[in-house]
């Protein structure tokens, strides 16, 4: 799903601020005498290692739950069928990429600008592989006020 460029930014903010508190209990608990935490960081010498595990863990995971979850969520109930024609920005170098488990045949659209992504991924491989920048392809899905989410596409061969 690509999560519109307006709702994106405030949902990073979001994130990180429901991430503030819960990186304080966290630490707190660290520091704790006592505490199971700091008991399990102690045994294994590694409380450096649970302060910097908490301060850079806990706000990555709850801003992307949040950025990623709730559009995901509502786009699920309020959303329309639609249609939108996009660009090729760019492609990604190889087909299959290294860490996209479910993610192959990506190319970037210069309609869709997100914060952190705004790749299309599942197109089949052939299709991959004659793709060029400036291809319009069509992409039907649903939409909503949280972002468009495709389930099938189409490219445009104007080539002749």
């Amino acid at each position: 799903m690509v999560v519109s460029g307006e709702i994106s930014d405030l949902l990073l903010w979001v994130g990180l601020i429901i991430s503030i508190p819960i990186t304080v209990w966290a630490l707190a608990r660290l520091f704790t005498d006592g505490s199971s935490v700091r008991k399990h960081f102690i045994a294994k010498n590694s409380v450096w290692f649970g302060v910097f595990a908490f301060t850079i863990g806990i706000p990555m995971i709850a801003t992307m739950a949040v950025y990623k979850g709730f559009p995901v969520f509502g786009h699920l109930f309020y959303s329309e069928p639609a249609m939108v024609e996009v660009t090729v920005e760019r492609k990604r170098s190889r087909f299959h990429v290294r860490g996209y488990v479910f993610c192959e045949g990506i190319f970037y659209a210069k309609e869709f600008k997100s914060s952190f992504d705004n790749s299309i991924c599942g197109l089949e491989k052939s299709d991959w592989y004659s793709l060029r920048m400036g291809d319009k392809v069509t992409l039907i899905g649903n939409s909503s006020s949280f972002g468009f989410m495709y389930s099938d596409y189409k490219i445009h061969d104007f080539k002749g």
